[in-house]
């Protein structure tokens, strides 16, 4: 769903179809009805209902208070532009509208080696290689990524560009080692294919978009002080400025054979998408002829617990047997003994074997397939043009003992409390029936044992009382701006409630597991003591709205999907190791 998709505003719905009419770019309807619905919300009432002085106004807020830069303020004067003068067909308020004066700046072009030590920086091979064509051709970075097989020109050593600025298309000279070195990219299979491939060229030479491209930040600032954010503007700009296309194609030829590190030739993009561990490809030796920076490879989960775990179990021969299981799976993972398939490039004479994977949810190898697949059917759940907060239902300390050998009844406790005092709480206040979507985690960042329910609920909902939708809001401030759920110390009260009532439940039909150093439990004095003590503590329950009116739910998602599999830690949170210990 596109973001414009989710701005329910009749002006705006009627906007965006003037637009399509006019076929105006998706990127450009999201740009200008991003800037109108919030020009609507700032004032709280339709655009229909405003005038001159709320544009003046709400041109001096984003200049003076926000502080925006020139282009988002021309973007928001475009859409204001559009909508006055299309949509609501006043063109005589569109006069009064003025557009910002585009300050005058001189491009930064970087130097050879400056433009070299860049590229190097980059860990993603995919990303790289786009980098490297904005480099070596001069692109911008949305023309490198859409680059298709069929637009690479050998015979006329061109590239076509259809997708440039404007939705105008040029066709860009490239030379022929340039071209050499896309070739072994652009094969879409492991078979001779010519440079138009036989399937009309209509694959993409990157396959999907590089998605994070533009926001990745590497380990080490760009030559310049920025971040890696610029990185494609500043290549292009050595391009342009710079004035010395031979060179530029020596080191981008030279960098696109990265690719080719260990023996394993990346001819194909499919080959690069179906690399178990793409960024392996791109350690160390990457780019020797530019002058890649040296530095020692990041340690990585699997091959800490393929180098300790046989003197572990040794050492340790009371673990037990769940443990044993998922660490003989993620051992296993994408070896030989899994079996697998066997690729031939008949280019290179280079075999490349795949290993299947374990698909255990502990394993750090499988996990990224697995968030994205629970990303995409969590991110379709998700109700356009709602406010959705984050409430977390957190154990106190003294239930971590009997919670780690109770899993599967205090967890399972632990959840249906914390809906049932949802429910509860939000159809008290709300008058509304309220949904979640509720993930388990068991650790903190400092990996102690710390059980608690992240929920994403959703502000609002089908009320009781007839078939309408209720907004949640602030029972005594009706025109409250800032999203409200549903206050936060009832609702601690009511979860504390429902979790001690269920836990003496459990406790009086003996279905919990008592360790024997556990003296809380040892008799019934003891044991209401102990429950005495729950009881007067501060449980604690956090709610947290959006930060902006238009944040997007799908950011939160994000933050859960990182604990969902692959364990507690991955392996970006490492620095180094060593035989004795891992920082």
């Amino acid at each position: 769903m596109k973001p414009h998709q989710k701005r329910l505003n009749d002006c705006i719905r009627r906007m965006v179809e003037d637009m399509r009419v006019r076929n105006f770019a998706d990127t450009t309807i999201d740009a200008y009805t991003y800037h109108v619905d919030r020009f609507c919300r700032h004032f709280g009432r339709s655009a229909e209902l405003l005038g001159q002085e709320e544009i003046r106004e709400f041109q001096l807020f984003l200049v003076n208070e926000k502080k925006v830069s020139w282009s988002s303020f021309n973007q928001a004067v475009c859409g204001l532009r559009f909508l006055y003068e299309v949509t609501l067909d006043r063109p005589w308020q569109v006069r009064h509208i003025p557009f910002g004066k585009r300050p005058k700046t001189l491009p930064v072009v970087l130097s050879d080696d400056e433009a070299a030590r860049l590229l190097a920086c980059t860990e993603n091979p995919k990303h790289r290689a786009v980098l490297t064509i904005c480099f070596a051709a001069g692109l911008r970075l949305s023309e490198a990524t859409h680059l298709r097989v069929a637009d690479i020109d050998g015979q006329r050593q061109t590239l076509h560009i259809r997708n440039g600025k404007g939705r105008k298309e040029r066709l860009v000279p490239a030379s022929p080692r340039l071209l050499g070195s896309l070739r072994a990219l652009a094969t879409h299979s492991y078979q001779s294919l010519p440079i138009s491939a036989k399937d009309g060229g209509h694959a993409a030479l990157f396959g999907d978009h590089p998605e994070g491209l533009q926001a990745e930040r590497s380990e080490g600032q760009d030559p310049k002080g920025g971040h890696a954010a610029h990185t494609a503007a500043l290549l292009r700009n050595q391009h342009v400025g710079g004035g010395r296309r031979h060179s530029h194609d020596q080191q981008a030829a030279g960098a696109l054979e990265l690719h080719h590190h260990d023996g394993v030739s990346a001819c194909a993009a499919s080959t690069l998408r179906s690399l178990p561990q793409p960024d392996r490809l791109a350690a160390g030796e990457a780019v020797p002829q530019v002058g890649r920076a040296e530095r020692p490879c990041k340690p990585r989960i699997i091959d800490l617990l393929r180098r300790f775990t046989p003197a572990f179990m040794t050492r340790q021969s009371d673990v037990c047997h769940q443990v044993k299981s998922v660490l003989s799976k993620i051992l296993l993972c994408r070896t030989a003994a899994l079996k697998g398939r066997r690729y031939h490039c008949s280019e290179c004479g280079k075999d490349l074997n795949l290993y299947n994977s374990c698909a255990d949810r502990h394993c750090p190898q499988c996990a990224g397939a697995r968030r994205a697949r629970w990303l995409d059917k969590t991110a379709k759940l998700l109700l356009p043009g709602v406010h959705y907060f984050q409430v977390v239902f957190t154990l106190p300390a003294d239930l971590s003992s009997l919670a780690l050998g109770n899993r599967r009844e205090l967890y399972d406790l632990l959840f249906t409390s914390a809906w049932l005092a949802l429910n509860m709480e939000l159809q008290r206040t709300g008058k509304f029936q309220p949904a979640a979507m509720m993930v388990l985690h068991t650790w903190n960042q400092e990996l102690d044992h710390h059980p608690h329910v992240h929920a994403i609920v959703p502000g609002g909902g089908p009320a009781l009382t007839g078939r309408r939708w209720l907004g949640s809001r602030h029972p005594r401030q009706r025109n409250r701006r800032k999203p409200y759920l549903t206050d936060r110390d009832a609702l601690a009260d009511a979860f504390q409630s429902h979790y001690l009532k269920g836990l003496r439940r459990l406790l009086r039909q003996d279905r919990l597991r008592i360790a024997p150093n556990q003296a809380a439990f040892k008799s019934e004095l003891r044991r209401e003591a102990w429950l005495k003590r729950l009881e007067a503590q501060r449980w604690n329950v956090h709610v947290e709205g959006p930060p902006q009116a238009t944040s997007r739910p799908e950011h939160v998602l994000k933050y859960l999907a990182q604990y969902m599999t692959g364990g507690p830690v991955s392996s970006s949170r490492m620095i180094r190791s060593s035989e004795h210990d891992v920082t």
